[in-house]
């Protein structure tokens, strides 16, 4: 597949439009579209150059005054409504972006809403929703130009030309903002649109030279918008390290371009350097958790288990795990005073979803058999060892006793 994109690179637009694919979340991409996300809000949707149906969710803020918009494009095989995640929703009534000092507060959303093609990031991200950034077509005169392109600019001009008595729109301060590949889209598409005030975003992948592209190319904006690019310490992939790359090589060649990288730690506070151990691929490397601490969706197990059955979700807090982290100086209790307390440790919790898939290739497939277990691979030893754990109730049961033993001290709480 790879070799097949290498070769219909273009040295315009860099990779071909995406595939499209159809999977799990396809037929949810305007069921509960925007459901329960805010009490004021509209859909609206069109049918792009390629025959797909297109959709966008707009929330207004409570205000007679001409306001904000900021456009949120969602990250890669999650929907719209994971902005609930971000803090985003919270601050729309709050924040001041008019660039004056007295200025009215909050800002309305608009959320336009990806397609299920294919990407070029690790499995399980490979495909699903989420936007092309590697075809960078923003020829607006062209028609093949990018059908994402196409849709947000519909979704914006859309809002914009609709006049409304409950709101007002401020065309002089248009957004944009994202998570992931998300994110990534929102960069590229503000270095390539006019009108746009500014871009922060959250995590986002180098939109123009990141994993395993092959058909990567240098960044050449046409519009010198300013953009924020905000990344955790250790985060997947090194994106980290490219993105301030990214940053970097802009601002070389672009000085008129306000272009900053900001990094923040484990502790979210602001340090100067990416830590450039952080290799993991979304976490499908289940014996490291390296770059997930601060990944409050996700995490991917590459086990060999059955899918049948009840699956049970838990949560603990571990002191062993984040002993130098605040949350657990805050909240936690550790292990040595945990009769002398008897207050509850807290947190918030938003939803989950378990989401079954399968992979191109056998995990662990690439990996030397162990020697000193019979030249078994990873996968073998893996497997061979819950079915014979859940063979033997009982020495399961044992098993999970220990484990809560060491992790929490106790295993008094322990039900089978």
């Amino acid at each position: 597949m790879n070799a097949k994109v290498q070769e219909n690179c273009t040295e315009k637009y860099g990779s071909p439009p995406a595939e499209r694919v159809v999977t799990l979340d396809t037929g949810f991409i305007f069921f509960n579209l925007c459901a329960n996300i805010s009490d004021f809000i509209t859909t609206f949707n069109f049918t792009d150059s390629n025959g797909d149906v297109r959709g966008a969710c707009f929330i207004t803020a409570q205000s007679k005054q001409p306001l904000p918009l900021l456009v949120w494009l969602h990250p890669a095989m999650f929907p719209t409504s994971s902005i609930s995640l971000t803090g985003l929703l919270e601050q729309a009534n709050k924040a001041n972006l008019t660039g004056t000092s007295d200025g009215p507060l909050g800002y309305h959303i608009l959320m336009p809403y990806g397609r299920s093609t294919t990407h070029i990031y690790p499995p399980p991200a490979d495909q699903g929703i989420g936007w092309d950034n590697w075809y960078r077509n923003y020829n607006r005169s062209d028609p093949a130009l990018n059908v994402d392109v196409q849709a947000i600019d519909y979704s914006i001009n859309k809002v914009l030309t609709t006049q409304s008595n409950d709101y007002q729109i401020d065309k002089s301060r248009v957004f944009l903002s994202g998570w992931s590949n998300g994110g990534a889209m929102a960069v590229e598409y503000a270095l390539n649109t006019p009108g746009i005030a500014a871009a922060a975003v959250y995590s986002p992948p180098d939109p123009y030279r990141d994993y395993n592209d092959l058909c990567a190319q240098d960044p050449y904006p046409t519009d010198f918008t300013p953009i924020l690019l905000l990344y955790n310490q250790c985060d997947v992939i090194n994106i980290c390290v490219t993105g301030v790359n990214f940053i970097e090589d802009l601002n070389k060649r672009y000085c008129d371009l306000t272009a900053e990288a900001v990094i923040i730690d484990s502790d979210l506070q602001r340090t100067s350097e990416c830590d450039k151990s952080c290799t993991a691929e979304f976490g499908i490397d289940d014996d490291s958790t390296k770059g997930f601490y601060k990944w409050p969706f996700m995490t991917t197990h590459a086990w060999a288990e059955r899918a049948q059955g009840i699956w049970t979700l838990e949560i603990r807090f571990d002191n062993e795990d984040y002993a130098n982290t605040s949350l657990t100086n805050q909240q936690n209790q550790t292990i040595s005073d945990k009769h002398e307390s008897q207050k509850p440790t807290t947190g918030e919790f938003f939803e989950w979803s378990l989401v079954l898939h399968g992979t191109k290739q056998a995990p662990y497939q690439d990996q030397i058999p162990l020697k000193h277990l019979e030249n078994k691979s990873k996968l073998y030893i893996t497997k061979q060892i819950h079915e014979n754990n859940f063979r033997d109730k009982a020495k399961y049961v044992k098993l999970l006793q220990q484990d809560n033993q060491k992790r929490l001290g106790s295993d008094d709480e322990m039900m089978m």
